[in-house]
C-alpha cells in the first residue's frame, strides 16, 4: 500500500466523488467526516493550519482516507483530523476490506515523520472498529501515548414514545414543576418553540450564548470572532448533507434560550445550548431541550445524541452513553518524545487526576464560573454604571443615608407608615407627548435600566403577578409605578386589611424630577388605565419620616386610610394597623 498526501483544496476535491461513496459503503454517520462539512470549515479556519490529508492506495484503488492538518506550534507540528476543535467526533475512512492493513501504513507513515511531530487522533469513538485498531497499534508496538476518556450521553427514540419515555424519567413532581415553569412563562407573554432562519436571530442566538458564558468555565469561542462567523454562515446554509437546526423559545419577540444542532442520517446531534440568565430561574434551557426530544421522537429520528461531556441535564434523559478517547502520540524520534512527556503526558495526567477529585470537579463547575464573572470588565462595567445611575438619580447624600439606615434598621428599627386611599374614576385629559401605558416583557430592558435593577428581579415581580405603569417621553421612561393586585405589603409582609377584586395598591413608584410638574398628570393616566381594567380603588403607602415632592402629590390626591406602626427587632417584624376611617 501507497500513502499520497494532499496538501491543497484543488486537488483534494478530484477524489471528492470517491470520498463520498467510501463514506456511503461503510454506512458512515459521523457528519464531521463529511467533505461538505471539512470544506466549509477550511474555507473559515484553513489559513491557520496546512492541509495534510493521507490517501491510501491499494494499486490503484483507494484503501481510505484520513483527513488531517498540521498546525505549526513553533517548536513543533501538531498534526490532528481538520476541524477538531469544532468536530465532536472523528475518526479514519477506511474500506473493510482493506481496514487492518491502511491503518497501520497510516500510522507507521506517521510517525516516520522527519521533525517534531505530536499526532492527536482526538474524539474516536470506543465502538469504532478503528478504536481497536489503535490500541493494539499502539500496544504491539510499544507506542508511547496518554490518552483522555469523554463520554457522549444518547438516547435511542425508536420504539417508544415522547409521553412514555417523559414519564418513566421524571416522576410526578418533577413534571409538575417543569410545566409549572413553562406555564409561568405562559403568562409573561406568547410563549413559543421555534426554528430559527433569519440573519438577526442568529445573532441574538449567539448574544444570548455570549451572556451565558460569562458565568461559566469552558470553550466559549461558539460566540466569538471567526468560529461566530462559521457557525452563522453555516446555520443559514441550505446546501449541506447534512441539517443545521437552531431552535428556540421565543417569549414575544425575544429568544430566551436555544439549541444548535446536526440532522445527519437519521441521528441528531445537540451541539451547543444555552438560556438567558434573566430568566434562569424558569429554566428556559430545559424547556428548549424538552421540546426538541420531543420533535425529533415525533420525527425520522432514531437516536438525539447529547454531544461530548457529562451534564446533570443529560443524565436526567438517559442511561445510556458511549466512550469517545483522545489520542496522543509522539512520531518516532528522540525531540518529539520529549515535547511529548514535557507538555502533553505530564498535563493529560494532571487533568484526569484532578477530574477525579469531585470538590475540584465540583468547584469548577459551579463556582469557579461566578468567581470569574466577578472581576470580568463587564460586570464591573454594569456596577459602575448603575452606581452612576442611581447617584443622578437619588443623589450621593440620599443613597448614603438609605444604606445607612437600611443596615442598621436590619437590627432594630421603628417606623410609622400611612396608607392613603382614592376611589378611582375616569377623567378627561389634554393629549401630551407623554405616553402611559401598562409594561410588557418586551419593556424588559428599558425598565431595568429605569429602575436601576437587573432584569432577573423585575421578571420575578411579573411572574408574580404584579402589573407595572410605565410613562414613556422621547422614547425613555420617565415613571413607573408597580402595582399589587391582591393585597398591601409593607417590609414584605402582608397586612390583614381586607383588599376586594377591584383594589390594588401601588407600592413602589418613580418620577425623574424634571418632570414633578407633570406627575398629577401622570398619574391620572395611571388611574384611568386601571379604571379600564375594573379597578375601582387605589391604595399607596407612603413613609410618615420621607418629605419628597411625590408625597406631597399623594396626600394631596388620595386620602388618609390606615396608619401602620412597625417595629424590627432583628428577623421579627411586628405591625400595629390603625383604622383612620
Amino acid at each position: 500500500m501507497e500513502i499520497k498526501v494532499i496538501d491543497s483544496i484543488d486537488e483534494l476535491m478530484l477524489y471528492k466523488v470517491e470520498w463520498d461513496s467510501i463514506l456511503k459503503e461503510i454506512n458512515n454517520d459521523i457528519l464531521f467526516l463529511e467533505p461538505d462539512w471539512i470544506l466549509f470549515w477550511w474555507k473559515f479556519f484553513g489559513d491557520k493550519h496546512d492541509l495534510f490529508v493521507l490517501i491510501v492506495f491499494n494499486d490503484e484503488e483507494i484503501a481510505g482516507i484520513c483527513p488531517l492538518m498540521i498546525t505549526n506550534k513553533a517548536i513543533y507540528n501538531e498534526i490532528r483530523f481538520i476541524g477538531n476543535r469544532e468536530s465532536s467526533s472523528n475518526d479514519f475512512i477506511l474500506r473493510d476490506k482493506y481496514r487492518e492493513e491502511a491503518f497501520e501504513c497510516i500510522c507507521n507513515f506517521l510517525r516516520n515523520l522527519e521533525g517534531k511531530n505530536i499526532i492527536a487522533f482526538d474524539v474516536i469513538s470506543e465502538q469504532s472498529a478503528n478504536y481497536a485498531l489503535l490500541n493494539k497499534y499502539l500496544k504491539v508496538n510499544k507506542v508511547p501515548f496518554v490518552s483522555k476518556e469523554v463520554i457522549c450521553y444518547f438516547l435511542n427514540l425508536k420504539d417508544n414514545s415522547f409521553k412514555d419515555h417523559f414519564e418513566h424519567r421524571f416522576g410526578k413532581k418533577t413534571r409538575q414543576t417543569m410545566n409549572g415553569k413553562e406555564k409561568k412563562l405562559k403568562n409573561l407573554g406568547n410563549l413559543a418553540y421555534k426554528r430559527v432562519v433569519t440573519s438577526d436571530e442568529i445573532d441574538e442566538v449567539f448574544e444570548i450564548h455570549e451572556k451565558r458564558w460569562l458565568r461559566k468555565i469552558g470553550n466559549s469561542s461558539f460566540s466569538k470572532g471567526g468560529t461566530k462567523e462559521f457557525y452563522k454562515e453555516l446555520a443559514l446554509n441550505k446546501n449541506m448533507k447534512f441539517n443545521i437546526n437552531v431552535d428556540a423559545i421565543k417569549l414575544n419577540n425575544r429568544i430566551i434560550s436555544f439549541m444548535y444542532g446536526f440532522e445527519y442520517n437519521s441521528k441528531y446531534l445537540s451541539l451547543r445550548i444555552a438560556h438567558d440568565d434573566d430568566f434562569y430561574f424558569l429554566s428556559p434551557g430545559e424547556l428548549v431541550f424538552k421540546k426538541k426530544i420531543e420533535e425529533c421522537f415525533s420525527s425520522q429520528i432514531g437516536v438525539f445524541d447529547f454531544g461530548l461531556g457529562y451534564e446533570p441535564y443529560k443524565a436526567k434523559w438517559t442511561d445510556d452513553y458511549k466512550r469517545a478517547y483522545n489520542t496522543i502520540m509522539p512520531s518516532d524520534n528522540l525531540l518529539s518524545r520529549l515535547i511529548f512527556y514535557i507538555k502533553f503526558w505530564t498535563r493529560i495526567k494532571l487533568i484526569i487526576a484532578l477530574k477525579k477529585n469531585k470538590r475540584i470537579y465540583n468547584f469548577k463547575k459551579y463556582y469557579l464560573g461566578k468567581i470569574k464573572y466577578f472581576f470580568t470588565s463587564k460586570n464591573i462595567s454594569d456596577k459602575i454604571t448603575r452606581i452612576k445611575r442611581a447617584v443622578e438619580r437619588d443623589g450621593l447624600l440620599s443613597i448614603i443615608a438609605k444604606s445607612f439606615i437600611t443596615s442598621t434598621g436590619k437590627i432594630f428599627s421603628h417606623k410609622q407608615y400611612l396608607i392613603l386611599e382614592k376611589n378611582i374614576e375616569i377623567v378627561e385629559l389634554p393629549q401630551s407627548n407623554m405616553q402611559v401605558k401598562e409594561a410588557e416583557m418586551d419593556d424588559l430592558d428599558a425598565l431595568s435600566k429605569a429602575m436601576n435593577e437587573s432584569p432577573s428581579s423585575i421578571v420575578r415581580r411579573f411572574i408574580n403577578k404584579y402589573k407595572c405603569y410605565i410613562t414613556l417621553h422621547d422614547g425613555k421612561i420617565i415613571h413607573y409605578c408597580w402595582i399589587d393586585c391582591s393585597s398591601i405589603e409593607i417590609s414584605n409582609i402582608k397586612l390583614n386589611i381586607l383588599f376586594g377584586k377591584s383594589e390594588v395598591h401601588i407600592y413602589e413608584a418613580f418620577v425623574e424630577k424634571k418632570y414633578k410638574n407633570n406627575y398629577e398628570y401622570i398619574l391620572s393616566n395611571v388611574f384611568n388605565l386601571l379604571y379600564r381594567n375594573s379597578f375601582r380603588k387605589c391604595y399607596i403607602t407612603v413613609n410618615s419620616s420621607e418629605k419628597s415632592f411625590e408625597n406631597e402629590i399623594y396626600k394631596k390626591i388620595f386620602h388618609p386610610r390606615y396608619k401602620v406602626f412597625e417595629k424590627r427587632l432583628l428577623n421579627t417584624v411586628k405591625h400595629n394597623i390603625v383604622e383612620l376611617k
